[in-house]
């Protein structure tokens, strides 16, 4: 039985080896630009949806609300749904300049993903405070 696993190993085409494409390509690419720009959503939803559902949970959560409302919590997740926001819109911009394919496009679009990650750590490092505010 070892013979024959082995045997059917060895006849796996040589193409099936990497499933993962790894070498650049135009069409990949347009993949990533086309993904960057359809952040512009996301962000959008954060920036209009994400002080409204915060304000409902806190209405319905008057203990975790009093917990908030005297340090600068509120405020800080407030900037932190704006800053989705902006990155959202910078994110768009960038994914448009880099359908032209240049260089330079290419660097702006990873300066937007990267504040992409910049925004997402503000958001946790401040979800966190609020956590364990209301845990001591």
């Amino acid at each position: 039985m070892t013979s024959v696993g082995q045997r059917e190993i060895s006849n796996i085409p040589p193409e099936w080896v990497d499933e993962i494409p790894t070498r650049p390509s135009p069409f990949k690419a347009v993949v990533v630009s086309v993904a960057t720009i359809m952040l512009l959503g996301l962000g959008w939803a954060f920036w209009s949806w994400g002080p409204k559902a915060l304000e409902v949970f806190l209405d319905d959560n008057v203990p975790i609300a009093m917990h908030f409302e005297p340090g600068q919590m509120l405020q800080a997740l407030g900037l932190c749904f704006k800053a989705f926001g902006i990155v959202g819109v910078l994110c768009a911009v960038a994914g448009l300049l880099s359908l032209t394919r240049i260089a330079a496009t290419y660097y702006i679009l990873r300066t937007s993903l990267i504040a992409v990650y910049l925004a997402v750590v503000a958001y946790v490092v401040v979800v966190w405070i609020g956590l364990f505010d209301i845990l001591d």
